[in-house]
């Protein structure tokens, strides 16, 4: 009798268990290690890239640990959970015609199935046999004694060969129905997956990328940002701790609440608007006093619209498409926590010193 249940298969399935369970291990840590270093790798200049690099690196390595799982794992310790089983109890024998039909059944948190029906004369009995072990079923109609744990199939042995052997049932699914049942339980996962890196990916780079008003400087400017990231990391090098970021936002950011806008360490907006913010403003620091314009002694001049030269004018358009080119100020917010530790002032120092190179060129 050839058995498919044994001590070696048993130690076999053990083996092959764990070597799942190591590569599932291995690419859940890759995943991990992944993310992480592209966190201790973001700053402000790179923030926007290592966000984008981490969301599709994570989701593409989390799809790979889920189809491990699901494809590989967790079928593999349900086998060895099954083999367990059948070699845990004392096994039957059993004899009759054997019947391998196409009926087949996944046993909830166990092995995929196919019903046999061995007939015995007036007697039939309905056996399942492990899908794996269908390659070794004999010829539909063959006299058969078979081994048997509860109704498993376990061992085989073929007394008489068939006269006219019975149409079989077919003896491995196709591949289409395989695969549209391995996909119809990885797609669900793979969409949870999607939508769960976004928000845990975006929640992480948020901390990483912003901190509170006591750790950073935050200047609004009334007007088109471009690549305000570079901006920004180019102005961190003119402060000094306890502040260690700074934050450049159009006005347009706090569309849905102004909160955050009358907090802000510094301004940039156009001389037209200057008194409709001035309840937001600070006097000018003793430092910046004598650099203060004619029109408004607590803002300074950062664009000259005569000369086109402005403060970062790769950075911020002060001139919208179609517009008519007008002065900018700088000023301070009079809501600002950097005014008494001269951070403001720093940050506000390189936009000026940028300015005036503007104008020297």
């Amino acid at each position: 009798m050839e058995l498919f249940c044994t001590d070696q298969d048993l130690q076999a399935q053990r083996k092959k268990a764990r070597r799942y369970a190591v590569l599932f291990g291995s690419l859940c840590f890759v995943t991990l290690a992944f993310f992480v270093v592209l966190c201790l790798c973001t700053d402000t200049a790179n923030a926007a890239r290592t966000l984008r690099a981490a969301l599709v690196g994570s989701v593409l390595l989390g799809w790979a640990c889920i189809a491990v799982f699901v494809c590989l794992l967790s079928p593999a310790r349900a086998k060895l959970s099954h083999l367990e089983g059948l070699l845990d109890q004392s096994p039957a024998l059993r004899e009759g015609r054997f019947f391998l039909t196409s009926a087949s059944f996944q046993i909830p948190k166990s092995v995929r199935v196919r019903q046999v029906r061995l007939e015995n004369g007036d007697e039939s009995a309905a056996l399942n046999l492990d899908e794996a072990w269908v390659s070794r079923a004999p010829a539909n109609g063959s006299l058969v004694r078979v081994q048997t744990v509860r109704k498993f199939i376990t061992g085989l042995e073929i007394l008489e060969a068939p006269a006219s052997p019975a149409p079989a049932g077919e003896k491995r699914p196709a591949p289409g129905k395989r695969f549209l049942r391995v996909f119809s339980r990885l797609f669900p996962l793979f969409v949870l997956w999607i939508l769960i890196v976004p928000i845990f990916g975006g929640f992480v780079f948020t901390r990483i990328t912003d901190t509170d008003a006591a750790h950073k400087v935050s200047v609004y400017v009334d007007a088109e940002l471009r690549d305000a990231a570079a901006l920004a990391a180019r102005l961190e090098e003119s402060v000094s701790d306890p502040v260690r970021m700074v934050k450049l936002h159009p006005f347009t950011y706090a569309l849905f609440g102004s909160d955050a806008l009358k907090q802000a360490d510094l301004y940039i907006v156009p001389a037209s608007h200057a008194a409709e913010y001035g309840d937001w403003f600070a006097p000018l620091p003793e430092e910046l006093a004598a650099l203060a314009s004619p029109e408004d002694p607590d803002g300074i001049p950062v664009f000259d619209p005569v000369s086109g030269a402005g403060a970062a004018s790769s950075c911020i358009l002060y001139t919208a498409a179609g517009g008519a080119a007008e002065p900018y100020l700088l000023f301070f917010g009079r809501n600002s926590v950097h005014l008494a530790d001269h951070a403001a002032l720093d940050v506000a120092n390189a936009l000026l010193a940028d300015f005036t190179a503007s104008l020297s060129r």
